[in-house]
């Protein structure tokens, strides 16, 4: 078992999880979101195969540092978002590539999750559920991003939308995606019926936020009717480039660790003798020779002129 502890985390930590997850239904609020991408961010390197037993520790001051909330309200938020996570199911849809019968998983986030009164800090395990979403990212693709690029957005839905479209940043064209299948994945499949109102409670004010304070630098929303309903909605924009940006689109797979290039015999010897005979001219035939062809063949004509 393997205990993670960082006293001082990170603001380019990142966040990394499979688009399955990214991709999953499941109603959370802005503070249990903000404790669930903590402890994610924990994992040092998710290529590693995680067990149940693992543990990730999480404090106030972080998460007052990640997010910017103040220390008093850190506490209280970090006590009651954890413990409510506990009630709250995710539902991930074809999760299995090499298992396209198996449609759905409903499972939890963590198997275990302590507070400690008086220290501000929580120990959790991952769901044994969860850990192939998380962590032996070997095969399969990812979603990756520094978790300080989602710390001033306000609500969960601006975070979920953020983490869709970083998810989909490979393909360099819009996002189109239903109607019914984004509020689901939001958690809101049973509200607002009506279009006009998802997108102005929900989609515009998390689309502003995502603008403003984050590295999506063109964002705007259109709409596909099919018949007289408004089915789709198409996300439009950029992701704005860095040098020191990690690679958080959601389609490369995780790249292993650089051992140096492959070395080759080599023959020093015989590379210089080649090189060395490329360089020498081939020399010229003798004069002599040049001369003695000449008078042969004049010869040979005054011969046939005379006996002709």
């Amino acid at each position: 078992m393997y205990t993670y502890l960082i006293d001082k985390m990170n603001y380019k930590t990142l966040v990394t999880k499979s688009n399955s997850l990214t991709k999953a239904a499941f109603s959370m609020t802005l503070d249990q979101k903000r404790v669930v991408l903590a402890c994610i961010a924990k994992i040092a390197d998710p290529r590693i195969e995680l067990t149940p037993e693992d543990e990730f520790t999480v404090t106030a001051p972080e998460i007052c540092t990640l997010f910017g909330v103040d220390l008093k309200s850190a506490y209280s938020q970090l006590k009651e978002a954890t413990l409510s996570l506990q009630k709250e199911v995710i539902l991930i849809h074809n999760p299995n590539e090499n298992d396209p019968a198996l449609s759905l998983i409903a499972t939890n986030w963590f198997s275990v999750a302590k507070y400690y009164d008086g220290e501000g800090k929580i120990i959790v395990s991952f769901n044994k559920t969860i850990l192939p979403f998380i962590s032996n990212l070997n095969k399969g693709y990812y979603t990756q991003y520094g978790i300080n690029k989602i710390a001033k957005l306000k609500s969960v839905y601006a975070i979920r939308i953020y983490e869709l479209l970083i998810c989909e940043a490979y393909q360099n064209k819009d996002y189109e995606i239903e109607v019914s299948q984004l509020k689901q994945m939001l958690g809101l499949a049973e509200k607002y019926p009506s279009i006009s109102e998802f997108k102005r409670r929900i989609i515009l004010p998390a689309i502003e936020n995502i603008k403003k304070t984050t590295d999506i630098t063109i964002l705007e929303v259109d709409q596909r009717k099919t018949g007289r309903d408004v089915t789709h909605l198409i996300f439009k924009y950029s992701v704005e480039k860095e040098a020191e940006k990690p690679k958080a689109n959601g389609t490369k797979q995780l790249i292993p660790d650089f051992h140096g290039h492959p070395t080759y015999p080599v023959d020093s010897e015989a590379i210089l003798a080649d090189h060395q005979r490329l360089k020498t001219k081939p020399e010229p035939r003798a004069k002599k020779t040049l001369d003695s062809d000449k008078k042969s063949k004049i010869t040979g004509l005054k011969r046939a002129v005379t006996h002709g």
